[in-house]
């Protein structure tokens, strides 16, 4: 006796831990697509609002990957004066690089500075009717995260490295890190406004979805709450419903998001051209973090369900 109350016991346990869950899990996707046209939408809806944002923070992301490569190129030039020999000039850079800010630097004479003029432009029969070489010896300084990054302060480098004696004159282009910048910053903020505004998107679309499937039943609602169904018993079929609208419409997001980044690809990679010989490999979103946006998308259509049942579920109270 005791032992079949156990087994009573335990299937009956065993039945709410995974029967229950199973059997709601079912119903609720049936009754999902009793309306096929409003839930496709709707899981439409939840998928661009999701994919939307990421897709703008993967390339966003990447084109940070593409930046931080040519912050690395940027250099400041020292141009020596003539009279210093080439022992001070290499002196000088042994010593540019014990300073803050710099990552390196490198001497270059003035016949080295030539052969590279020469393979750059091209022009070398007429440097040999040269007979004297017009270029100074040069001080190359590749500067560190910290000053690369800014402009202010390359040009704030660049000038303090300006007052030592054995330099005639520097140079530095900071308008492309500003412009690199610029265009980093208004991405970023672009990305993080837009999926601001498609999140709230995403939970006022499940939110009415709930809250339309909520209406067209109030009659049956009302004819259970009469027989003494609980609030839970009744309200549970849209919970599921909404782990529905959010996985699938997660799932959705994420082949979304893969059809944008393959659309963008062979454009990135010819603007990546430009910059980078090598060109880019466009970095897609990893699995892990597919699963992070479907679990996102998931937790967040419960809550925006949640909300729409305390709301509505006032109005549909037996008279």
């Amino acid at each position: 006796m005791r032992m079949a109350r156990r087994s009573g016991g335990t299937g009956t346990f065993l039945y709410r831990l995974f029967g229950r869950p199973l059997e709601m899990l079912k119903s609720s996707f049936a009754m999902m697509w009793r309306t096929p046209i409003r839930t496709a939408l709707t899981i439409a809806v939840i998928a661009v609002s999701l994919a939307v944002p990421v897709t703008l923070y993967l390339l966003y992301s990447n084109a940070t990957s593409v930046t931080d490569g040519l912050h690395e190129d940027s250099r400041i030039s020292l141009y020596l004066k003539r009279t210093v020999t080439e022992d001070r000039g290499r002196a000088l850079a042994e010593s540019m690089k014990k300073r803050e800010g710099i990552k390196s630097a490198r001497y270059i004479s003035s016949d080295e500075a030539l052969v590279e003029f020469s393979k750059t432009t091209g022009f070398t029969e007429p440097i040999v009717y040269l007979a004297e070489n017009p270029l100074p010896a040069v001080v190359e300084i590749i500067p560190d995260e910290t000053v690369s990054h800014s402009a202010e302060k390359a040009k704030a480098l660049l000038q303090e490295l300006l007052k030592n004696q054995l330099v005639e004159q520097g140079k530095i282009d900071v308008d492309w890190i500003k412009k690199l910048n610029a265009l980093a910053d208004m991405l970023r903020t672009l990305t993080f406004g837009l999926g601001v505004m498609l999140v709230l998107g995403f939970i006022l679309t499940v939110a009415n979805s709930v809250r339309i499937d909520l209406t067209d039943r109030r009659d049956e609602i009302v004819v259970e709450k009469l027989l003494g169904a609980t609030d839970r018993f009744i309200y549970e079929p849209f919970m599921y419903a909404s782990f529905w609208y959010g996985l699938l419409g997660g799932l959705a997001a994420w082949w979304v998001n893969e059809v944008f980044m393959v659309c963008f690809d062979s454009s990135v990679q010819e603007l990546a051209k430009q910059y980078t010989p090598d060109g880019f490999d466009l970095t897609f979103l990893p699995v892990s973090a597919a699963g992070l946006m479907i679990l996102f998308s998931i937790a967040l259509s419960m809550i925006a369900a949640r909300t729409a049942l305390g709301y509505v579920s006032r109005s549909v109270e037996p008279e």
